[in-house]
């Protein structure tokens, strides 16, 4: 049952709660998503950026979306484009750190479609 993959997901996730709160229950959960989920989880603890690849439509951005939700993080997310410029970027991850700071919150930068601009040079380890 669901419940049953929430427990486990907010015990490896480490959210204290007894009955986890769904963020969203239309969201298919399945035992792969919660690998990933686990797998996404434990670079962002590490400090280190995640890089998910997958056809069009196939749920890469829920999949974070509802990762960035459960842990009661907030979601921003990027579109990226072959014009995207270095300083748009730049101005990105800043105000994240600035909204972060000020909200004492964690936020979490989804840059979709990263691959398509040229500064892939500004995400590395």
């Amino acid at each position: 049952p669901r419940i049953s993959l929430l427990r486990y997901l907010a015990g490896i996730l480490n959210v204290s709660t007894l009955h986890p709160d769904d963020p969203d229950p239309g969201y298919i959960l399945t035992l792969d998503n919660l690998k990933k989920m686990m797998a996404i989880h434990l670079r962002m603890r590490a400090d280190l950026p995640v890089v998910i690849q997958g056809e069009t439509g196939c749920g890469k951005t829920l999949l974070v979306k509802y990762l960035v939700s459960f842990i009661k993080a907030r979601f921003k997310n990027m579109r990226v484009h072959g014009g995207t410029t270095a300083d748009e970027i730049r101005t990105c991850v800043q105000q994240a750190e600035v909204e972060a700071k000020s909200r004492g919150a964690n936020i979490v930068i989804f840059f979709d479609e990263i691959n398509c601009t040229s500064h892939m040079d500004m995400f590395k380890e």
